[in-house]
């Protein structure tokens, strides 16, 4: 799940605007909010007709197929309207908005797309359950084979870290993998199950309404476990973390004479002059010095534009393509949510609607709306050898690794570049991109579909799973609280064994 639904996606036209000026361009949570409405607590239980609710439906479908290439590359059509039409006739009674996203987020999240889905908003909800006290269950899980075992208990009741729970509240376990699974909006298995096991307690209060006392039965014993409010229980978890004072987008870290680190925390770049001097001035010192290794985190990263392919050319020295094939849509709706990047004063400017248009690729003049299309993908050419890294390069990736940063890190991969580190990324790096959002009226709910479907540098079209990482290495929570990385402390050993 998510924590920021506005960052998580940003959009194709970020990075062609990038070249026109910078204050040229709104914010895309200037853009969302401009078309969501505010939140008003006292209407949120307010019932909402039954006929206006299908119609928000109706509108989802309709939307997602006028703007997307295939938003049916992972479930038949006939096979979805068949969901949809049983979830309409199943609302046939007025309903609040909460009961409502919670029957249409997991019909949308059965298309298995990253950037096509309806976005659940229960960040909203969860503040209002926090006021009043709410507590959430106190244990850490992981998933192994269908079956939840205790990661971690920060209760009283001390469950032994490797039990496997068999039910909660009587729900049996692999009843609760099923339908929390069903909640997650990332794209592949292995994402979703990460999902789940990352914000499980938040998950089960929010699918089950389940609050305080759980009843937790293990193969050894039944136990009554009390919750814990949301801001106790992310202290207790934050124990032996390194919390940061100042975000930085991007940092260089030397670590020894031989080794160093670049991290990369997002790539929704804006200031497009000052990324790229830093770029050239780190790799001027990395051929200065010289540095024999370089490790690039992009754990954590969920995405932005594709200025994250600027750093694959100065590590490759050959011509490359971030994906083998790319498609667009055109569509007039996707042209005026984009517009909407623009201020009002340069929307009527030629060369900034051009910029807009370009997100449709280089060729959309030649298509007409409602076509989808193939343009030609051009090739990233590398920096000269004179700036250029020639050492050992090691990848850092995780789970919640995602979008433009995938982009970055199938490069590597299919390209051969570096070894990478970590886990499976959040998406597959063939999928659908350029996510434009918009707003089902009635129950103001915020819904994305994509303008775009790329297939990765390789060919290979498959989207079940994400970046596989050439060592599969995760954080280990005993690590975690003495403040140690797990995968950084692999990747030294293994630089220092000399890979």
């Amino acid at each position: 799940m998510k924590r920021i639904f506005l960052f998580s996606f940003v959009i194709l036209i970020l990075s062609q605007i990038s070249y026109a000026q910078e204050n040229q361009l709104r914010t895309i949570n200037e853009v969302v909010y401009s078309i969501y409405k505010p939140w008003d607590e006292e209407k949120l239980n307010t019932k909402i007709p039954a006929n206006l609710l299908r119609d928000d439906i109706d509108l989802f479908v309709k939307t997602i197929e006028e703007i997307g290439v295939n938003p049916y590359i992972n479930i038949t059509k006939d096979s979805f309207y068949r969901e949809i039409n049983l979830l309409k006739r199943k609302i046939d009674k007025p309903l609040t908005r909460r009961e409502f996203i919670e029957l249409i987020v997991p019909i949308a999240s059965d298309l298995k797309l990253s950037h096509t889905l309806v976005k659940p908003d229960w960040w909203v909800y969860k503040s209002i359950f926090d006021k009043k006290g709410g507590t959430y269950l106190p244990v850490d899980i992981k998933i192994s084979d269908n079956r939840l075992i205790v990661d971690k208990d920060y209760s009283s009741s001390h469950l032994t870290e490797g039990d496997e729970i068999i039910s909660i509240n009587n729900i049996k376990s692999k009843t609760l993998i099923d339908s929390l699974l069903r909640y997650s909006t990332s794209s592949t298995q292995h994402s979703r199950l990460m999902d789940v096991q990352t914000d499980f307690s938040l998950l089960l209060w929010w699918v089950y309404d389940i609050s305080s006392p759980f009843k937790i039965e293990t193969k050894k014993a039944v136990y009554s476990i009390g919750g814990k409010p949301s801001a106790e229980l992310d202290k207790l978890k934050n124990v032996g973390t390194i919390e940061r004072t100042e975000y930085r987008q991007y940092e260089y870290t030397p670590i020894d004479e031989a080794t160093s680190k670049l991290t990369f925390r997002d790539f929704a770049i804006k200031d497009t002059v000052r990324y790229l001097r830093f770029l050239d001035s780190v790799f001027y010192q990395l051929k200065a010095h010289p540095v024999q290794n370089l490790i690039i985190d992009v754990r954590d990263n969920e995405g932005g534009n594709f200025y994250s392919l600027e750093v694959v050319k100065y590590l490759y020295d050959k011509p490359f393509k971030a994906s083998s094939k790319m498609y667009h849509k055109k569509s007039k709706f996707a042209e005026d949510f984009f517009l909407l990047v623009l201020y009002p004063e340069d929307r009527d400017n030629p060369i900034m609607r051009k910029l807009v248009s370009n997100c449709f690729g280089s060729c959309e003049a030649e298509h007409d709306y409602g076509q989808w299309y193939e343009c030609d993908n051009e090739f990233s050419f590398p920096k000269p050898d004179s700036i250029r890294f020639k050492g050992n390069l090691f990848v850092l990736s995780d789970n919640k690794t995602n979008s433009a940063a995938v982009d970055f890190v199938v490069c590597i991969k299919d390209y051969s570049i570096g070894k990478i580190i970590g886990t499976e990324t959040n998406q597959s790096p063939s999928n659908d991109a350029n996510g434009c959002y918009f707003v089902l009226p009635h129950s103001n709910v915020i819904a994305m579909g994509a303008t775009n479907y790329a297939i990765r540098p390789n060919g290979d079209p498959s989207t079940t799973r994400g970046v596989i990482p050439d060592y599969e290495v995760t954080q280990v929570k005993k690590n975690t609280e003495k403040g140690i990385d797990t995968v950084m402390d692999f990747t030294m050993k293994l630089i220092k064994n000399k890979n």
